[in-house]
């Protein structure tokens, strides 16, 4: 049986590449899942192969230009969306500390200068990109949102799990008004 899956797609994003299309689902059992490409039809190829077989991609919204929102994106998150999306930070979060934890720095700090970055990309290390990940998180994306930017700890693993909780309680605060 097939499952059909609204799909909103962006143009022209700063993603894993200076101008990307990226394909996004927003559905519960697929919460945030994303496809990217150069153009739409390789951003759903992408998309469908993190999907279960039988789903079909049905687009409903495109949006062009970066940092867009689509029309979903200006309703209230319901309380099954704000669990699904705790529930994936918590799990990436752990993971991410745990990756940290286990490499030595030479690991940390390696820098593979073949690897082809987007140009605004300013991270090169595994170090710089879990550093980079507090910073938007706490210090971009929050406050765009009206919530207070916090300080950066000292240390990584600290900065890490502070953000984390952080973004938890900042999504209560953005609930509860």
């Amino acid at each position: 049986m097939t499952r059909t899956v609204d799909t909103y797609i962006e143009f022209g994003v700063r993603m894993a590449h200076d101008d990307t299309t990226a394909a996004w689902v927003f559905e519960l059992p697929f919460w945030g899942y994303c496809g990217q490409g150069a153009s739409e039809d390789e951003a759903l190829s992408a998309l469908v192969e993190r999907l279960p077989s039988g789903c079909r991609c049905e687009v409903v919204e495109r949006v062009y230009g970066d940092e867009q929102a689509f029309a979903r994106d200006h309703l209230p998150a319901i309380a099954a969306e704000r669990d699904a999306t705790l529930a994936e930070l918590s799990r990436a979060r752990s993971q991410t500390v745990e990756l940290i934890r286990a490499s030595p720095p030479r690991v940390l700090d390696w820098d593979d200068s073949s690897r082809q970055l987007p140009s605004w990309a300013c991270w090169r290390t595994l170090r710089q990109m879990a550093w980079h990940v507090a910073d938007t998180e706490c210090r971009y994306y929050l406050p765009m949102l009206g919530l207070v930017s916090r300080p950066r700890a000292a240390d990584l693993i600290t900065e890490l799990n502070a953000s984390a909780a952080y973004v938890a309680t900042g999504m209560r605060v953005l609930n509860s008004g």
